[in-house]
């Protein structure tokens, strides 16, 4: 099914959880840089050093153990991941313990954390966007993330976990509209929910983190920033390819950052459905040979990951997914491999551009310029992601 924020009049409640006994912490860590550093996320700012703070940033961890498997999921208030400080975190904790590395995808945090070749392309692409290589940010973050996920695990305690969504479409809207026919653009309006002992620990919502636009150059959180303080949660991201946020007017966008933050608040599920009694964990990351880049500078290889809850399936994909995939993905696991409850993860573990369509990409657009692996790397994303979800349900 595709959803149109149009034809959402009713607001519709899809619940799917797991009781169990899972061992669940989470932490937090303000991550406002204390010097001046690049933000991330609009090449016209041209890579320019921020001009102040406005709000904190942060990291927030959430650690899950069923006793064989050590998940930490962690949710960054960024633009978004990078698989070389994913896997330098990794690589700190030892252990067994996988790291989901996410972002809000916010376009107001700092950037200047992928250190990419010194050569045209890149300077085209990505240092007017993502500012010069901080070195010193880096270490910094690399320390902080470690720490911040200790934490988690060292706090963590028995707990029941549990999901619900709730279809809340007032607050996005498919910014490449003129590209469907009349009133046919899709979005996501899910917005989903993980509980810990009935209380929100974990949020996804589907929309660019872009209320605050490029003029501004104060280190903010955008939209999730107020969301996550407000409700004590992460954040994560899903299908935003094509998703720009629709917050509601207001003084300025820090204002309206505010409020499209409290909107989504007030229409939280207030509790998950119960389910099994025993819960397992499941993580599987494939490292895969990407296709053929359209410019020399993007990788070659990635991860792919999904994380099983239960009856919960959060698929973890390196990079903007375009909404209809998103879509389509979600559907796929639910019908074909049974779960109850699909998350798209956007923005994780690494960033390989943009995912769109075949007939999206042909026509064209920013988010075209920016699919480093050409037209059919959407479908083959999908398709990847089918065949780890078919594995999951043998």
């Amino acid at each position: 099914m595709r959803y149109r924020g149009s034809a959402l009049l009713a607001l519709t409640l899809v619940l799917a959880s797991c009781a169990s006994a899972l061992t669940v912490g989470t932490a937090s860590v303000d991550i406002t840089p204390s010097w001046p550093v690049p933000l991330g996320g609009y090449g016209a700012r041209k890579g320019k050093l921020c001009d102040g703070v406005h709000d904190p940033v942060f990291a927030r961890a959430l650690w899950l153990d069923d006793g064989e498997t050590h998940v930490a999921i962690l949710a960054t208030d960024l633009i978004g991941s990078s698989r070389t400080l994913r896997d330098d975190i990794e690589r700190r904790l030892g252990g067994g313990v996988r790291v989901i590395l996410t972002a809000t995808h916010n376009h107001s945090g700092p950037g200047g954390l992928v250190k990419y070749p010194d050569e045209p392309m890149a300077k085209l692409f990505v240092y007017p966007a993502m500012g010069a290589f901080d070195p010193k940010l880096y270490d910094t973050y690399l320390s902080r993330f470690v720490d911040v996920i200790l934490k988690a695990r060292n706090g963590a305690t028995p707990g029941e976990v549990g999901f619900a969504s709730v279809d809340v479409p007032e607050f996005t809207r498919n910014r490449r509209k003129e590209n469907y026919a009349k009133d046919a653009a899709p979005v996501d309006p899910a917005l989903g929910v993980l509980f810990v002992d009935g209380r929100p620990a974990m949020i996804n919502y589907t929309a660019h983190g872009t209320v605050l636009g490029s003029k501004n150059m104060l280190i903010s959180g955008d939209w999730p920033a107020p969301l996550a303080t407000k409700l004590d949660v992460l954040v994560t991201n899903g299908a935003e390819g094509d998703i720009a946020p629709n917050a509601p007017d207001g003084d300025d966008g820090f204002q309206r950052c505010v409020k499209m933050a409290e909107g989504l608040a007030a229409k939280m599920p207030a509790k998950p459905a119960r389910g099994p009694a025993v819960v397992k964990l499941r993580y599987v990351e494939k490292e895969v040979d990407l296709p053929k880049a359209t410019v020399s500078f993007m990788p070659t290889k990635s991860v792919l990951g999904v994380l099983v809850i239960g009856d919960a399936a959060l698929i973890c994909v390196p990079g903007e997914i375009c909404v209809e995939l998103g879509l389509e993905l979600k559907r796929a696991y639910r019908e074909k491999f049974g779960f109850k409850m699909v998350w798209i993860v956007g923005l994780a573990n690494d960033h390989l551009g943009y995912f769109l369509t075949e007939a999206q990409f042909k026509k064209g657009g920013y988010e075209a310029t920016i699919s480093f692996y050409g037209s059919t790397m959407g479908p083959w994303l999908v398709e990847r992601f089918l065949e780890i979800g078919k594995s999951l349900a043998e």
